[in-house]
């Protein structure tokens, strides 16, 4: 025990040390060197008295804090500034490099987050967890939540297909350019969109990161997650509109490994129904106008672009055949002024164009900006009516 504490006294020195010399920015390459040949010292010492892995626990998060503020303060691509001088930099007392409840790994995927439910934003060629996510995990360049900055805000929010998970460049994206480019405002769009996300998943996102943000307008870019995991929920969770994954009914299994009911799981879902698919949604759309309007919002639905003739001939077709009898029963609701809700559907507008014959939902680059342009049209107009 004796030497043990000797070795881990000797190697919080090392490593105060090794910080500190790769932390300064007046750092030469041959310290650097010889800060790498140290850290490999260390490992190679520390095995031997059995603290290897907490050792190697702490030089990763260690190495992953100076990487990001590497990223942060070093960095001139990819738009990244260089730090601010001391002066410049106001104090604060935020201290987390990243969210510790996302991966540390690395690995994009869903991620369960406290009073936020899903989070883990996965899109077009980039694989890396921390890669142009925010500190929730959202496909966003800026963290709006900490620093509002001096911005007019709108929060969209959606599904895979607002993520971008085949964009370059994000509806959300494309319309914060289009909006600063033809208007005298400063515009921001908060981007909480994820895949798989439902409207019920939506309403949190916005209540428990954006509502503070106090946004000129709301738009849920959605519909699709919404009959398809919506259907398969229990009655009674549909009626009210609790739709969620999957993936969320197995959760329990880990969450109360050791006191839950086996068959638990069981009883969230089937038989599938979709007796009050509608009805739940629809109700979500109500609600969520009704938290938006409270944040001084105004709310507006995309009811986003779909074929189901995409999946004719697949297991997914009768999927399909149903989002698309629910789409038409929604059209019928709208004409009889049975629902009151600012309604943007893309399906009657021309030159939407998907990026693939098998693919239902997920749009072209071209057809992302087309859509953005038509919600910067409906903005400015509702703008110019103030």
């Amino acid at each position: 025990m004796g030497d043990l504490r000797a070795a881990d006294a000797a190697a919080e020195s090392r490593l105060a040390w090794l910080a500190h010399a790769l932390g300064s920015r007046c750092s030469s390459g041959h310290e650097v060197l010889v800060g790498l040949l140290v850290a490999g010292a260390i490992l190679l010492g520390y095995s031997a008295v059995a603290g290897r892995i907490e050792l190697l626990s702490r030089l990763y998060l260690w190495y992953q804090e100076k990487e990001l503020w590497v990223e942060r303060n070093l960095s001139t691509s990819d738009g990244v500034h260089n730090s601010a001088s001391p002066a410049q930099r106001a104090p604060s007392d935020f201290r987390l490099a990243r969210n510790p409840f996302l991966a540390f790994t690395g690995e994009a995927g869903f991620r369960y987050h406290p009073l936020i439910d899903i989070v883990g934003a996965q899109f077009n060629g980039n694989f890396h967890f921390f890669k142009q996510r925010d500190f929730f995990g959202f496909r966003n360049k800026f963290n709006a939540y900490f620093d509002p900055g001096d911005y007019t805000y709108i929060v969209m929010t959606g599904n895979s297909e607002l993520v971008g998970i085949s964009h370059n460049v994000p509806i959300a994206e494309n319309l914060a350019n289009i909006l600063n480019a033809r208007s005298r405002k400063k515009y921001r769009v908060l981007n909480l969109g994820l895949k798989s996300a439902t409207t019920a998943n939506e309403i949190n996102y916005f209540v428990n990161l954006a509502f503070n943000l106090h946004p000129e307008f709301v738009i849920s870019h959605s519909f699709i997650t919404d009959m398809v995991y919506g259907y398969q929920v229990a009655p009674e969770f549909q009626s009210i509109g609790m739709f969620y994954q999957g993936m969320q009914g197995t959760w329990m299994r880990l969450i109360d490994a050791e006191n839950y009911d086996p068959k638990g799981p069981e009883r969230l879902f089937g038989p599938p129904s979709e007796k009050h698919l509608l009805e739940g949604f629809t109700r979500n759309l109500e609600r969520y106008r009704a938290v938006a309007q409270a944040s001084g919002a105004r709310f507006i639905f995309g009811l986003q672009k779909f074929d189901e003739t995409h999946v004719k001939g697949t297991p997914s077709e009768a999927d399909w055949a149903r989002v698309k009898r629910m789409y038409e029963r929604f059209k019928v609701l709208l004409r009889t002024g049975r629902i009151d809700v600012d309604v943007i559907d893309f399906n009657t507008v021309p030159g939407i164009q998907l990026s693939s014959p098998v693919d239902p939902i997920h749009t072209t680059d071209v057809a992302a900006r087309r859509i953005a342009e038509i919600y910067a049209d409906h903005i400015l107009a509702l703008e110019r009516e103030k």
